[in-house]
């Protein structure tokens, strides 16, 4: 669905749906599948039918025996992103913070790049609340993240510094 054909992308889920239908196992296909969904449901900008994917995503992954901390980190972040473009920050905030929760428990490298964009998701989402210092305290977090592992998502976190500095006219 990357290049735009959120519709075709839609189709080929839900028949991927249909198919795992039968399947009493939880898979993790077919989990994904429900996940998956909830992404491009949210792309479509069709947000309550994308947290209803992402909490049916929720609920099969807690049931199957592929249950990791990773997976999960990965549908609360997508729950939080989902309220953060429903403009329920509240909740989104919620969701990033449990995210942060799991990618903690996870460690690895792959739990830094994960960390810093969590943290810079949840520093849009008080943005958006007018809450600043809390935003700042989040981009800087994922700031020193990236710019530990060099990495080049560091822009992300400098542009939301920026745009800290901009409301509040601190410049």
């Amino acid at each position: 669905y990357y290049i735009g054909k959120y519709e075709r992308a839609l189709m080929e889920v839900e028949e991927s749906i249909n198919i795992w239908k039968d399947v009493e196992e939880p898979y993790p296909n077919k989990i994904w599948a429900y996940n998956n969904k909830g992404l491009i449901l949210r792309k479509l900008g069709q947000y309550e039918k994308a947290i209803e994917f992402h909490e049916q995503t929720l609920l099969k992954f807690q049931e199957s025996a592929f249950f990791d901390k990773g997976g999960l980190a990965s549908i609360y972040s997508g729950l939080g992103a989902d309220y953060s473009a429903f403009g329920d920050y509240e909740k989104a905030i919620y969701f990033y913070l449990k995210a942060v929760e799991k990618i903690l428990l996870k460690g690895g490298t792959v739990r830094s790049f994960s960390e810093a964009d969590t943290n810079n998701l949840l520093a849009a989402a008080h943005r958006q609340l007018e809450e600043y210092e809390t935003a700042k305290e989040y981009e800087i977090k994922a700031l020193n993240i990236w710019a530990a592992s060099n990495h080049a998502e560091i822009y992300r976190a400098q542009n939301g510094l920026g745009q800290i500095a901009f409301a509040k006219k601190d410049y």
